[in-house]
């Protein structure tokens, strides 16, 4: 399996993620265009909250993530 696919498949697992696990309120955006993509994470207040985790796409998703369910803890 080459690295690209691997992270095709993870950035799908990460979307499948945040449908599931994200606490209620928060929304996790993801923007993307050519050659590019960003994703941005908002709290129930529609804050921007930044996360700065750089990396794979599938990395910064999963980071948006765990940080929305930590807040709620």
């Amino acid at each position: 399996m080459t690295a690209i696919y691997r992270e095709h498949l993870d950035i799908g697992r990460a979307i499948y993620r945040a449908a599931k696990s994200l606490p209620e309120g928060w929304m996790l955006h993801i923007e993307i265009e050519k050659d590019s993509g960003s994703v941005r994470v908002f709290n129930p207040d529609g804050n921007e909250i930044l996360i700065d985790c750089g990396g794979l796409f599938s990395e910064q998703i999963n980071a948006g993530i765990d940080f929305a369910v930590g807040a709620e803890s």
